[in-house]
């Protein structure tokens, strides 16, 4: 094992998926769009049907698209209800006034 003197420079490994980024904030290399660092190495992210990728460090890494919604990591199309609309979120739906959401339903309260 080689001792590494005070100031010397060390080379940072930078694999096909990875780019250089500023070494005072992290480890010196980031991931390229689609990829999520993992266990110090860039992992593609898959995305499924019906969703697009986000930029963001924690969760899948992508969202489900408008009228679906995240269920064990796929999108599933919404099941509306009578009386109900799709909420401002876009990926679940609440009921219209006068109806209260009651478990999977609407009902007037």
């Amino acid at each position: 094992m080689r001792v590494r003197l005070p100031g010397e420079c060390l080379a940072i490994q930078v694999r096909g998926t990875g780019y250089l980024s500023d070494a005072s904030y992290g480890s010196g290399r980031k991931c390229l769009r689609r990829f999520r660092a993992e266990a110090g190495a860039c992992s593609p992210i898959e995305v499924p049907a019906n969703a697009y990728l986000v930029e963001s460090s924690y969760g899948p890494g992508w969202a489900c698209e408008r009228d679906y919604k995240s269920v064990n990591g796929a999108c599933d199309s919404l099941d509306m209800l009578s009386n109900a609309h799709i909420n401002y979120s876009g990926n679940d739906w609440e009921c219209n006034q006068p109806y209260l959401k009651r478990d999977s339903s609407c009902t007037l309260s």
